[in-house]
């Protein structure tokens, strides 16, 4: 028996999503929704999708679901994956899981009370080179991990009004840059974050930094919702350290937007964790007793959203947990921060628990 799916959200990473889902032959989509109706029938018409919904709420009510897979952009995330949670059905949602880390509290905290059914993913972990790497922390061939940096450029992006409203510049920190704490998070060892210090810098008039953003079809951005670099740095409960910035102009040039490095008592990991960009990775011994190398990429051709379905359809078939510790992981990426921006305002180190 086939597994029904809805899709909720037909714009963005949409369609790449929903070719996911047809790839598998355990899989019907029966149904998509978004709030605009043009779209959702554009988007059913695409590939084909028996039927379509302006609504989300009454897609989940009459059809009769296995799984929704969001695809809303990051503003109505929350939102559109609460209908399906009350609802007791698996809902399958990328990180960032909402557009502020209350939003993302009050959604696990839903998914908990609903039978845990919130499948939290994130893309970037199902890319080659970081499974190859996951794989290698874990079995401790690279040795202890000390620290992690990364960088990541969120250039482009539609902002979204900042919870709260006076944490300027949120949304580009949260739109690109979430996703990346998540996977050093997990690369680290699903550590635990004890402390931030960050600093966020005045943005530039919008029509200086994203020529054309208006034409793309997105509403502008009231002037101060967007930042143009933030920088921070967080010790773990551990004793292990990661130091990160975001910018929202790329003048720092890496590929695909994001390198990131972990440094352990043995070597110096440094990789690319992009989707649609060449990967690599480099491994430089630090006292010679690991071979040094170059891991050129694509390591494979599969898809990551491609890569997520398989392992959703093997979770569900198996009865066992998906990603464990995902969710988790996803909040503490959100914790992070906002206790970025709170470090900003006070201008000192501050907790980033969860009950920071």
């Amino acid at each position: 028996m086939k597994l029904r799916v809805g899709i909720l959200g037909c714009t963005g990473t949409a369609t790449e999503q929903c070719r996911a889902l047809f790839t598998s032959d355990f899989v019907e989509v029966v149904a998509c929704a978004d709030q605009s109706e043009e779209r959702a029938l554009a988007f059913r018409n695409e590939f084909p999708i028996p039927r379509a919904y302006d609504d989300f709420e009454e897609m989940v009510t009459c059809e009769e679901l296995d799984l929704v897979r969001v695809c809303t952009p990051l503003e109505q995330r929350a939102f559109a994956a609460a209908v399906s949670i009350k609802s007791g059905i698996k809902t399958l949602l990328d990180v960032p899981l909402a557009a502020s880390s209350h939003d993302a509290r009050r959604l696990a905290e839903t998914a908990r009370s609903n039978g845990n059914c919130l499948l939290a993913a994130n893309p970037l972990r199902y890319i080659r080179q970081v499974s190859f790497l996951r794989e290698r922390f874990n079995n401790g061939q690279l040795g202890d991990i000390r620290f992690g940096r990364c960088h990541f450029d969120a250039s482009g992006l539609t902002a979204v009004a900042p919870d709260p409203p006076n944490l300027a510049g949120q949304p580009a920190l949260y739109q690109a840059g979430i996703e990346i704490l998540d996977l050093m998070l997990w690369l680290m060892g699903d550590v635990e974050p004890e402390s931030v210090l960050g600093a966020v810098y005045p943005p530039r008039p919008l029509e200086e930094i994203a020529p054309g953003f208006e034409e793309e079809g997105a509403a502008a951005p009231e002037p101060g919702d967007r930042d143009d670099h933030v920088c921070g740095f967080v010790r773990f409960a551990g004793g292990q350290a990661l130091s990160f910035d975001a910018e929202l102009d790329a003048t720092i040039q890496v590929p695909g937007g994001s390198v990131q490095s972990i440094v352990t008592d043995r070597a110096t990991v440094t990789f690319s964790s992009a989707l649609h960009h060449p990967s690599f990775v480099t491994i430089t011994s630090r006292n010679g007793d690991i071979r040094n190398q170059l891991v050129s990429g694509p390591f494979a051709t599969e898809s990551p959203h491609q890569l997520i379905v398989e392992d959703v359809l093997s979770a569900l078939g198996e009865g066992r947990p998906f990603q464990p510790g995902g969710l988790d992981c996803a909040l503490r990426s959100h914790f992070i921060a906002d206790a970025l921006y709170r470090s900003d305002t006070r201008g000192s180190v501050v907790g980033a628990s969860a009950g920071a």
